[in-house]
């Protein structure tokens, strides 16, 4: 029980870094509240191993370098162009690497069922119908674009949004957030058995 607690604080710390990452590339806050952030949220992360971390350790240092090489004269200046690109580059790469170990861990304390969009099989970062089964979240599905708790409310909706989505060419709702080697039939093998 105590691994299961020390593995949710990492989660709940987790989704802080996806939350102060987006919310800098929204332009909601300032890239010097963002490299404070980081770096404090990555040093209190326990469950996750060297690699991953050396790795989140690096991106958050290049974004620590173009921020440092913003100050002219003392005081801190607009990021050129070049910049800006390696800042959002290297933050794109850390909310891959967050929602991908976020999704390992929440499935070493949940049963990968609840983890599953009920339409197209992704693997959220959170538990779209909560712990329980029976409380959505009401977030978008970022592959098939279901709205937990809404298009996905019964058995036969959710067929019916499937098979639209399916018809339509199986798009991602977000085509950013798709992976390179991203296999339909495969992702879809982790819908539950009973909504199929």
């Amino acid at each position: 029980m105590e691994q299961k607690n020390k593995i949710k604080k990492d989660i709940y710390i987790m989704e802080a870094i996806l939350l102060r990452s987006k919310t800098y590339l929204s332009h909601e806050l300032p890239l010097p509240s963002l490299v404070i952030y980081l770096e404090s949220f990555f040093r209190q992360l326990k469950n996750v191993d060297d690699t991953w971390l050396d790795k989140c350790m690096k991106l958050c240092l290049d974004i620590e370098v173009c921020y440092a090489m913003s100050f002219v004269d003392d005081e801190y200046k607009d990021l050129s162009k070049e910049d800006t690109q390696i800042v959002e580059d290297a933050l794109h790469e850390i909310n891959t690497l967050v929602e991908k170990k976020m999704q390992e861990l929440r499935a070493e304390i949940s049963t990968p069922d609840k983890l599953a969009c009920r339409v197209c099989g992704k693997l959220q970062g959170d538990l779209p119908w909560g712990e329980d089964g029976k409380t959505p979240t009401f977030d978008v599905c970022y592959c098939c674009g279901v709205q937990f708790g809404y298009e996905d409310c019964d058995v036969e909706s959710l067929r019916k949004f499937r098979q639209a989505w399916l018809e339509q060419g199986a798009n991602w709702f977000v085509p950013k957030e798709k992976p390179k080697n991203w296999v339909l039939e495969e992702q879809m093998k982790n819908i539950p058995e009973s909504y199929r």
